[in-house]
């Protein structure tokens, strides 16, 4: 699953000074980080629609295409433990942005010319670590690079590049399937392309010369809650890491095996559309986290796991029914409620969390995120194996709603006692 950091641990470095004339003299640079993130996020999500594609045409077993998918985690985790050095090293954000650029490019190719599975793995690692250093870095980039009454616009303009991104490389992939044009390469092909122009673009910007190489993550004071006991803080960010594992285990899991789901268990036929229903649920997604983010952090995590919970209890009668069109409609719902459990914890962990420990807590967030992201999935597929894809997803999808709705009934019982982000 293609995810990156919520807008609401962004924030641009003390010592970059906005301006009135920043918001002219740097579009080109905000422009640019922008389509970095695009690109990335495309090249994380275009490989969904064509795992089914391999496993068929290679012979491969079904574990084979979850594990490709799994090990996008694995890069992105070492990306981000290596986020924080690179950045204190780094006198320009472009010494990080412009080597996860010449990152994504060379994954993208990897995807292109492979004929062997551990060239998809090697492309798929490489995708991972790209997109946790370009998310995390560009972003903050686009709001170093505004003015500062515009930093509600570089939230949207990040969240834009993240969310099109997601939801253009399903789309990218699918459409090479139904013009038969090379779909195992002409997609990476164009990411590749794309990578370049940011690449080149990101080369010749302007760009400000002075900035903190450890920028902070600077919050309102009233943002900050000092009445919290260290007991309650550790409290709400469990929750919080709870809320991010139920949205990104089965984000993932959608993201690895939805194509396979719709043809075989809800006997969806045209495979086009089949493809493209990551693409749906990572647009849904996306406007669920900014629905979710005007609303409290509590609430959003309890509306977003019970929705989850309700949804994937009907996705999975649907399931047993065969009814193509409830899994049709559940991919959207679910886009939506995955976006609110996201950004509900995200939120949640920069509400409680003590001054000078927030980076910490991030960290820790997002650690749980990725291993969620990848582990669970890893197993889903290693049970289709054995056991065939029905049996596998009743079991993902009974644990599943077991801790969304442990999330669920701990938010609403910390929403009845008034905790803080209620």
């Amino acid at each position: 699953m293609a995810l990156s950091l919520s807008p609401a641990f962004l924030s641009p470095s003390p010592r970059m000074e906005p301006s009135r004339s920043r918001t002219r003299d740097f579009f080109m640079g905000r422009a640019f980080c922008a389509l970095a993130i695009f690109a990335a996020l495309m090249a994380s999500t275009t490989p969904s629609p064509l795992y089914p594609v391999y496993i068929a045409e290679w012979g491969l077993p079904q574990s084979a295409g979850t594990t490709i998918f799994a090990v996008y985690a694995i890069g992105t985790l070492l990306s981000l433990f290596l986020a924080g050095w690179l950045d204190r090293l780094a006198s320009d954000r472009r010494q990080i942005l412009l080597p996860a650029l010449v990152f994504t490019m060379l994954g993208a190719l990897m995807f292109a010319a492979a004929d062997e599975v551990w060239m998809l793995l090697v492309g798929r690692f490489l995708s991972g670590a790209s997109t946790g250093l370009i998310t995390s870095t560009a972003s903050t980039a686009i709001f170093e690079l505004d003015s500062e009454e515009k930093r509600g616009r570089a939230a949207t303009v990040s969240t834009v590049a993240f969310t099109g991104g997601a939801a253009s490389g399903p789309c990218l992939s699918s459409a090479a399937l139904a013009a038969g044009v090379a779909p195992l390469v002409t997609p990476f092909l164009c990411i590749a392309a794309l990578a370049l122009v940011a690449f080149v673009g990101l080369s010749l910007a302007p760009w400000p010369k002075g900035r903190n190489p450890a920028a902070s993550s600077a919050r309102k004071p009233s943002e900050i809650r000092p009445d919290l006991s260290d007991g309650d803080r550790a409290r709400y960010l469990a929750l919080a890491c709870l809320s991010v594992a139920v949205a990104w285990m089965l984000g993932s899991m959608l993201m690895a095996a939805s194509v396979s789901l719709a043809t075989e268990l809800f006997h969806l036929q045209v495979y086009a559309l089949a493809g493209l229903l990551p693409a749906l649920f990572q647009l849904a997604g996306g406007i669920g986290q900014v629905l979710a983010g005007r609303i409290q952090p509590l609430r959003a995590i309890l509306l977003g796991c019970g929705l989850l919970a309700v949804l994937q209890l009907g996705t999975l009668a649907g399931a047993w029914a065969g009814i193509t069109a409830v899994f049709i409609l559940a991919m959207p719902l679910c886009g939506l409620a995955y976006g609110a459990a996201f950004v509900g914890g995200a939120s949640l962990v920069n509400r409680t969390a003590a001054q000078g420990t927030l980076a910490r807590k991030i960290a820790r967030f997002y650690v749980v995120g990725y291993l969620s992201n990848s582990i669970p999935t890893f197993a889903f597929g290693l049970m289709i194996d054995s056991h065939g894809l029905a049996t596998a997803f009743t079991v993902f999808s009974l644990v599943f709603v077991l801790l969304a709705l442990t999330g669920t009934v701990i938010a609403a019982s910390w929403i009845r006692k008034g905790g803080a982000g209620a």
